[in-house]
């Protein structure tokens, strides 16, 4: 039954699930955050340092704040814009994931 709920809420099956996680872990990289311009909230200067340390990363965040205010040369998209831009990639081709960071909800 869980699984149902699940995939209603996402459209993705589990084995879908698991294929993207072990995608992201597999091309995920480290980073050290860097000096970036400031956050639109001070409690989210990490994400920011974080961005600027790759050129032209993605923040995947639901908090309507960073939505609205990306910092200069970055992406920050909603969990579901996000999907909806995998959609068009096999989960199993890479598609730059290495630098894409999440957040939790917003």
């Amino acid at each position: 039954m869980d699984s149902i709920i699940e995939e209603s809420l996402h459209q993705w099956a589990e084995e879908e699930i698991d294929a993207l996680l072990a995608e992201i872990v597999a091309n995920s990289m480290w980073c050290e955050p860097v000096p970036a311009e400031a956050a639109p909230d001070s409690s989210d200067s990490h994400l920011w340092r974080l961005l600027a340390a790759e050129y032209g990363s993605t923040l995947v965040t639901g908090d309507k704040l960073l939505l609205g205010n990306p910092p200069t040369a970055h992406s920050v998209v909603s969990p579901r814009s996000y999907v909806e831009m995998l959609r068009g990639y096999s989960i199993h081709e890479p598609v730059g994931i290495s630098s894409i960071l999440t957040t939790g909800p917003g």
